[in-house]
């Protein structure tokens, strides 16, 4: 198993969100995952929200911000623990396309559909509750706001930028793999072409052709 480095905990602390009400949240880091794990505990609130750099290979510096409910983990999003639960609703998924300064992204026209929750009877996922999708807006906006103000967001989005590009590497190899054999039959197939090419041109330079007959241009 990959061993996980993190900063140590950051101590507890206590903020007042405006329409939250007081938070407590431990706040620690996550190096494997660079991601920045916030455990929240408050007025019908508990458990945990990721945030990490997103698109770390478009921008130099940090630009998007990646959300996700729980605590992250190279799985699925609904397989992750602590998952954050607010009015009795635990929600699910992860989200791309926050821009780190401006929030656009939970901040524009449908935000509401990024805050989902799993639907047990379906298992599909599905909104949440509209109160549980404002609360959780607003929670995300001064997290993700908080996350701007790091001192060690270039750090961050390094350490994102890496993660993304050992995930690529393994596609591109696979892809390269892939490519290599399709040169290989292309070398044969090219091989093949030319041998026929040659039967071809000595048919047409002669009168006459083989006695006893045979197979003028066996299979290839």
């Amino acid at each position: 198993m990959t061993q996980t480095l993190t900063t140590p905990t950051d101590p507890a602390h206590t903020t007042h969100i405006p329409n939250v009400g007081p938070i407590q949240i431990t706040t620690r880091r996550d190096d494997h995952t660079a991601a920045v794990i916030y455990t929240l505990t408050g007025h019908r609130i508990h458990g945990s929200i990721s945030i990490r750099v997103a698109l770390p290979l478009k921008t130099p510096t940090a630009t998007w911000a990646q959300f996700g409910f729980g605590i992250a983990a190279d799985t699925p999003a609904d397989q992750w623990s602590d998952r954050l639960t607010i009015n009795g609703t635990r929600l699910v998924g992860n989200n791309y396309d926050t821009k780190i300064d401006t929030l656009h992204g939970i901040t524009s026209e449908g935000a509401w559909r990024r805050i989902r929750r799993i639907n047990t009877t379906t298992n599909s996922t599905e909104p949440a509750p509209t109160h549980t999708t404002t609360r959780t807006l607003t929670i995300l906006a001064a997290l993700i706001t908080d996350f701007a103000t790091r001192p060690d967001l270039p750090e961050l989005h390094r350490l994102a930028a890496a993660r993304t590009a050992r995930h690529e590497l393994d596609t591109i190899s696979a892809r390269i793999a892939s490519l290599e054999g399709q040169a290989a039959d292309t070398r044969t197939a090219l091989r093949r072409t030319r041998q026929r090419a040659h039967i071809l041109t000595q048919i047409a330079s002669t009168q006459e052709l083989p006695k006893p007959p045979v197979d003028l241009l066996p299979h290839l």
